[in-house]
């Protein structure tokens, strides 16, 4: 299962479904998908907000699920929201990976 974070909290800000979800089927885990997203749906950087929220999610991820980074940035701006994903999902040992 590929799970999207950030989508998640798009549609429950309270991340109650996640946490579910992520209870029930984290061990299935194939991969996260990690960024912010609009109520409009558009992909951000990861703002202090929605790292707070995702760090509440983090034990819930198995360490080897390799994280996707989803958010738009440019060049020079990669290796702060690579900071900001590890901030994220700090339990996780898995490699953040910017695509």
């Amino acid at each position: 299962m590929c799970f999207d974070v950030a989508h998640a909290r798009q549609v429950d800000t309270s991340l109650s479904e996640a946490f579910l979800i992520l209870e029930r089927f984290g061990e299935g885990l194939a991969q996260v998908h990690l960024s912010e997203v609009s109520t409009s749906g558009r992909h951000g950087r990861l703002s202090r907000t929605s790292i707070l929220a995702f760090q509440e999610l983090a034990p819930l991820i198995p360490p080897e699920v390799p994280v996707i980074l989803e958010s738009p940035v440019s060049e020079h701006e990669i290796e702060d929201e690579l900071t900001r994903a590890e901030e994220a999902l700090p339990f996780s040992s898995a490699t953040v990976a910017y695509g």
